[in-house]
């Protein structure tokens, strides 16, 4: 969801007092030192301060938008490389969830994070983290978890899942992909957010 906004035009130019125009100032541009996928994030709504409602309940990719912000003036060079939810136990609702990792990988690995940010938007910390392997950065994305879960049920994937994360893994055209790990299935269910693909590569137990 890309809003375009149209600046409209003044009917005068300022004038600096000696009659020549006064030119206005322009602001630098925005260093961006993350993955692409920060540009297009960037334009998601943003998450709020700390002081948001306890009972707001925000989307990954809402959350998104204060992590990488967060992620780009510590670590100028660091990429997002998914996020894995925090579940209090297996549901079918994914607004049980309670936290989010999100994970960055830095150029030198050894250096890589996960930051942890309640569901409400809050940042709660943040730990280091070891990237694995088969995982790239993660692309622009728009669907978000309830959007995903909902597409999985219409393919008949409704069990309680205990696990859910999302990444890009390195394979010939990568998507990033929510992955919901469905015991009573024993199926790991992955939903491409680009093309909306419901699969099920992998088992779950």
């Amino acid at each position: 969801m890309t809003t375009t906004r149209t600046t409209p035009t003044p009917a005068c130019v300022p004038s600096n007092g000696n009659g020549n125009p006064r030119r206005r100032l322009r602001a630098a541009p925005w260093r961006i030192g993350l993955a692409a996928s920060a540009t297009a994030l960037s334009l998601l709504p943003i998450a709020p301060s700390a002081d948001a409602a306890p009972s707001a309940h925000l989307p990954l990719t809402q959350i998104l938008r204060e992590a990488v912000n967060r992620a780009h003036h510590e670590h100028p060079d660091a990429q997002f490389y998914g996020a894995d939810a925090v579940l209090p136990r297996p549901t079918t609702n994914p607004q049980d969830i309670r936290a989010w990792m999100i994970h960055f990988r830095t150029k030198d690995p050894a250096k890589s994070f996960e930051y942890t940010y309640a569901t409400n938007g809050q940042y709660q910390g943040r730990q280091s983290w070891k990237p694995p392997l088969g995982l790239g950065a993660v692309s622009a994305f728009t669907m978000t978890e309830s959007q995903a879960h909902e597409l999985a049920a219409r393919h008949g994937h409704t069990g309680a899942f205990k696990a859910l994360y999302l990444n890009e893994p390195v394979v010939q055209r990568p998507h990033p992909t929510y992955y919901f790990c469905i015991p009573g299935e024993n199926a790991t269910v992955a939903v491409d957010t680009v093309t909306h693909t419901v699969t099920t590569p992998i088992g779950c137990r």
